[in-house]
């Protein structure tokens, strides 16, 4: 081949994969091999990574996150007490898979019985939680209902209280990972205390008695035990569902909640989950993109001396995001509505808000950095004689 004709090629080889390159970098984008999943940064709800997020689907015991959440607000609200004794009817005794092995009319404190649904994804101890605060399963469910909707949880539908299928013909359980995320998040930003059950390997829930034998919860999230820093949150699994895993994870000062959905087996919803989490560990972090007292830039005060005030930075704004998108935050200064003089140095006239193209990450106050005193009357009625002029408001 001439110089020439290799020369051609090696200019046509660059334009082509000049071309190319991008699309192919844009079409590498992290995934799992589940049906659906989310990532969420706890303390701000943010969603990191997403798949099939409103995808509906049966949540199995995942439900018992929201049976968990109504119980503590029931107890943070004086309804009910951890000391409350929680007596197990005949129909709660009777439901079957993952079972605290209760029988008719054996009772144990509500502390107990929600241990037993947190650790061991307990059905007959979730059933007799539901009868206890609500007085029925399905007034409880109702309340599971109202709680979903109040929570923006748009997707989901409670029919029972411990996600189980039911019969052929009837409308099943549905939720989706989004849904879920939200139920997780206000459960563990609310009661953090229930990250000491979740993260509970064994607990002895019955002694040995003349008639009834021991009985040790050993908790369902294997992840608990494999991944650093793992304290929670709930397994879920039917045949309908598929294999099912919210999680929590904190790591210096960062928490996150996965959700992983149908996957194929107990092993690949820990596999996934364990490499979702550590994607958002690795790839994602907290930065300051504007320190406390920094200025940044004005807002129009229309009747003061100045008819620009220059702002500053109230608080450190601190947003978390992907490492390669740091730079690409920008900052906004929203003035307070109807803002007017006169303005005393570090009084709030609006918000400072970060964004990442249109989504908003974070918010400060936007603080004065000066005194401005209001305009005098011949001022203000130039000024309004050359917005006239002009068509400015």
């Amino acid at each position: 081949m001439s110089m020439r004709n290799l020369v051609s090629v090696a200019l046509l080889v660059i334009l082509v994969l000049g071309l190319a390159g991008p699309a192919a970098r844009a079409q590498l984008r992290f995934d799992i091999p589940a049906e659906a999943g989310l990532l969420m940064e706890a303390s701000t709800g943010r969603i990191l990574w997403s798949k099939n997020p409103d995808m509906p689907t049966e949540p199995a015991s995942l439900a018992k996150i929201v049976v968990i959440l109504l119980t503590y607000r029931a107890v943070d609200e004086g309804i009910a007490s951890w000391d409350d004794r929680v007596v197990t009817s005949p129909y709660a005794a009777s439901i079957g898979g993952s079972t605290a092995l209760l029988a008719p009319g054996e009772s144990f404190t509500l502390a107990d019985m929600i241990r037993a649904v947190a650790i061991n994804s307990a059905n007959d101890a979730t059933v007799a939680v539901a009868e206890h605060l609500a007085g029925s399963e399905a007034a409880f469910v109702e309340a599971m209902n109202s709680l979903a909707r109040e929570l923006g949880m748009e997707n989901t539908r409670f029919v029972n209280s411990n996600g189980l299928p039911v019969p052929p013909g009837e409308e099943p359980n549905q939720i989706t990972a989004r849904d879920i995320a939200i139920a997780a998040r206000e459960l563990i930003t609310r009661y953090p205390e229930v990250l000491e059950l979740t993260s509970t390997w064994q607990y002895t829930f019955r002694e040995p008695t003349a008639t009834r034998p021991a009985f040790v919860l050993t908790n369902t999230n294997r992840l608990i035990q494999r991944y650093p820093g793992a304290d929670g949150l709930k397994t879920g699994w039917t045949d309908a569902a598929g294999y099912n895993l919210v999680a929590t994870a904190e790591r210096n000062g960062v928490r996150l909640i996965s959700v992983v959905l149908r996957t194929e087996s107990d092993e690949a919803r820990l596999a996934q989950t364990a490499r979702l989490l550590d994607y958002g560990f690795q790839n994602f972090s907290w930065h300051t993109v504007l320190p406390q007292g920094q200025a940044v830039g004005s807002v129009p005060l229309p009747d003061g001396a100045q008819e620009h005030l220059p702002v500053r930075a109230g608080a450190d704004l601190r947003v978390f995001v992907h490492r390669t998108d740091a730079g690409r935050v920008t900052l906004r200064v929203e003035p307070l509505p109807e803002l007017a003089a006169p303005v005393a140095v570090d009084e709030r006239v609006g918000d400072v808000v970060a964004y990442l193209d249109d989504e908003e990450l974070g918010r400060v106050p936007a603080i004065a950095a000066t005194d401005v005193d209001r305009a005098n009357v011949l001022v203000r009625g130039f000024r309004w004689l050359r917005n006239m002029i002009t068509g400015q408001e």
